[in-house]
């Protein structure tokens, strides 16, 4: 077994991290171990994928899932933007990265509002991107709108927690960029009586889809059918887009969403 996974696998056994000054803390925030094997996954498939970057590190368990994509890779970098890394947080996932035998990271101890355009300024490209910062909707779109400029043609850009209105409307948008291409989705079952029940909603709201127009099915049913929704695979938690093309929109582009 290799140390990243070995570290992973006792965090998520132990529920329990450490920081830089050793302090032992509750895991209480983490991406759900089948999120992050949905990125190690991506990254396997993707052998050019060697430069990554994410928006929010925490506890590092999703650092540690991306570094280990690209683990072994020429030139393989991750860079992290997390202002709140060593208060906040307690240096964990910085922690846990130099535990893990990881020195190919760099973190950016900025707002990614701040960090993002001067990675822009500085004509920075990436292949693979995760949004899991501030979780609100202006936020989600503005972290988006700079990574999708950041992300090379064929690059992949991942969201978490769209389970959250905010972010579930960022995604409803990004759905409709032409040069986007939504590949796969992680569902966040809890049971298999849930799971059942779900696909059941999922083929009637489907359905709906097909009946209504577009523009009444988001407007007038989307508050109540924000978590059974087809295209975002019901109950997901994370969505993955990938960057078919560079943004060709015109200047007066919009559709409803």
């Amino acid at each position: 077994m290799n140390k990243i996974l070995e570290l992973r696998n006792r965090i998520y056994k132990e529920k329990k991290v450490v920081g830089l000054n050793g302090e032992s803390l509750e895991l209480n925030s983490a991406i759900d171990p089948n999120e992050g094997n949905a990125i190690l996954d991506i990254l396997k498939r993707n052998p050019d994928f060697f430069r990554t970057i994410e928006i929010g590190c925490a506890f590092g368990l999703s650092s540690l899932f991306i570094c280990e994509g690209i683990n072994g890779r020429l030139g393989s970098k991750h860079t992290i933007i997390d202002p709140f890394q060593m208060t906040s947080w307690k240096g964990v996932g910085i922690h846990n990265l130099k535990n893990a035998g990881i020195e190919n990271f760099n973190l950016i101890e900025k707002a990614s509002e701040i960090a993002l355009p001067q990675l822009l300024e500085q004509k920075e490209s990436f292949d693979f991107a995760l949004i899991d910062g501030w979780h609100t909707f202006d936020h989600t779109l503005v972290d988006f709108f700079y990574l999708e400029k950041l992300i090379r043609p064929g690059g992949i850009i991942g969201i978490d927690d769209i389970h959250l209105p905010g972010i579930n409307k960022v995604v409803r948008y990004l759905l409709n960029y032409p040069n986007l291409e939504l590949i796969e989705s992680v569902p966040n079952y809890t049971s298999r009586k849930r799971k059942f029940r779900d696909n059941i909603l999922n083929n009637f709201f489907g359905l709906i889809k097909i009946i209504l127009p577009k523009k009444y099915y988001y407007k007038v049913l989307s508050d109540k059918i924000i978590k059974s929704d087809k295209i975002l695979g019901l109950y997901s938690s994370m969505v993955f887009f990938r960057k078919i093309d560079n943004d060709k929109r015109g200047w007066n582009w919009f559709e409803p969403f």
